[in-house]
């Protein structure tokens, strides 16, 4: 409880104004700050160095004036108490909702508190050892325009003083840490007056992100309040899979990226990119940020085979509450040379799986006595893969009829062919051969009026551009062969 000596150590204070006529906070203080900074160095009334305590008031834009008590200056800087009673004679009570923050360039005023101003005045009158009670912050009645300094525990407490808000009235509820204002028939708080963060469920200050931070996926910024991303830099680092991109960390197909910000665990529908350092062998693994190995899998359940992902490439995968599903084609798929080259029959692969392309032709060769040879233009455009040689022979002369046919195939290395012939030999035996060989693409047998048979046969040789084949006649004679032949690949 203060006394009379409380009014003898305070001091008259006389601010130096010459270059700063209007007095100032030089920097902004939170509600709990013990030293402040102003625009000028208080003085006593000569001029001399205060050492005293003394009382100054800091007014908000507001009109809040917040009372503090002066305990030390050294020139600019004042150690003071924050939150003085604003009601009775104790001036060394302090009160935690009394201090609010400020910001810089605030007006500093020169006052006693209402209570000493009440002790002086009583102590003029003879008054001193009554009890004071004068209150600083006047009773709201409805109409009162000094009211907006008032302080409740919460909304009850608030409602319970103020029975009949007006449009415009305004207070401090303690409970949200906010001031409100009643308006349009309600009571909201009152973004001028924050002085608390922002969280899920309070209305507060907020501080804007940094493209690092939003990057990292920080949440509290330097001042301590929550962190909001721009749009702008949200844009680019979705644009730029800042969030679900990175470069492979391992030397085999065991995958390991790991992202920022970290996720806490996977779940279904995560979606991921990584570079891979190395081509697959088999079944393929990734573990990102160290939740564990998961199993990439191709065509939803199939694991990977030699090379599916390539050294280099980039790769997608989707987690399906179990594996990776892979999202990019798999780098073993035909390209379109590839496909061409498989319809074309140029591949090994392709040889024994498919025949696409055919051509065929017929003809008649007389076939020289001894030897001879006939080239057969295919058209393929590359070198067959197999043929085919059918040829019938005949004669009709009356004393010696026959007729004779083959048919083979050949696939470059191996013949497969099957003969056959009959005919009269001028001595009263029908003679009939049939057969097969493994050397010949063609085998006529005839016999030339004699008991004597007689045989054509001939080899073959396939380039990219033709078909020959190589006959031998063991008649004296040329003898007429009727061809048919094919070629594909």
């Amino acid at each position: 409880m203060a006394d009379i000596t409380d009014i003898q150590d305070l001091q008259y204070v006389q601010p130096t104004t010459a270059t700063n006529p209007v007095l100032k906070l030089l920097q902004a203080v939170n509600a709990t700050d013990t030293t402040i900074r102003l625009n000028f160095e208080p003085k006593d009334e000569d001029g001399a160095s205060i050492t005293k305590d003394f009382f100054i008031g800091v007014k908000r834009a507001d009109g809040y004036i917040e009372t503090m008590k002066v305990t030390n200056v050294s020139g600019t800087t004042l150690t003071v108490v924050r939150g003085i009673a604003l009601g009775g004679l104790d001036f060394d009570t302090t009160v935690t909702a009394n201090g609010v923050a400020h910001t810089a360039g605030e007006q500093i005023t020169f006052n006693l508190p209402a209570g000493l101003f009440q002790m002086v005045t009583d102590s003029l009158l003879g008054n001193i050892g009554s009890t004071y009670k004068l209150n600083a912050r006047p009773t709201y009645s409805g109409t009162d325009a000094v009211h907006s300094d008032r302080v409740f525990a919460d909304a009850t407490a608030r409602d319970a003083a103020i029975t009949s808000p007006t449009n415009g009235d305004r207070c401090y509820n303690t409970a949200t840490g906010t001031f409100q204002k009643y308006q349009s028939g309600a009571w909201a708080d009152d973004a001028s007056g924050t002085t608390v963060n922002a969280t899920t469920t309070v209305a507060g200050k907020v501080e804007l992100a940094t493209t690092a931070e939003t990057q990292a996926g920080t949440d509290t910024g330097g001042s301590g309040a929550s962190l909001i991303a721009l749009p702008s830099d949200i844009a680019t680092n979705v644009q730029d899979a800042k969030y679900t991109f990175a470069a492979d960390a391992e030397a085999s197909d065991t995958y390991a990226i790991t992202l920022v910000p970290a996720p806490s665990a996977y779940a279904t529908g995560q979606s991921f990119y990584f570079s891979a350092n190395t081509a697959n062998t088999g079944a393929a693994t990734l573990n990102v940020n160290a939740l564990g190995a998961k199993t990439i899998k191709k065509f939803h359940d199939q694991d990977l085979e030699d090379n599916d992902i390539e050294s280099g490439s980039i790769v997608h995968v989707i987690y399906d509450g179990t594996n990776l599903q892979l999202q990019t084609p798999v780098a073993t798929n035909m390209t379109s040379a590839e496909a061409d080259t498989l319809t074309g029959g140029g591949t090994t692969d392709a040889n024994g799986l498919h025949r696409h392309l055919r051509t065929f032709g017929s003809g008649l060769k007389s076939v020289a006595a001894t030897s001879d040879t006939l080239n057969i233009t295919h058209n393929l455009g590359t070198t067959p893969n197999w043929i085919k040689i059918e040829v019938k022979a005949l004669s009709l002369t009356s004393s010696t009829p026959w007729i004779s046919d083959s048919t083979g195939e050949f696939d470059g290395t191996t013949y497969g062919t099957i003969y056959g012939g009959n005919g009269y030999d001028g001595a009263g035996d029908p003679p009939t051969t049939i057969g097969f060989s493994s050397t010949k693409i063609l085998f006529v047998i005839f016999n030339d009026g004699t008991s004597t048979t007689r045989q054509i046969d001939a080899t073959a040789t396939i380039t990219s551009t033709q078909i020959q084949l190589s006959f031998a006649n063991s008649s004296a004679s040329s003898r007429n062969v009727y061809y048919k032949w094919e070629a594909g690949v």
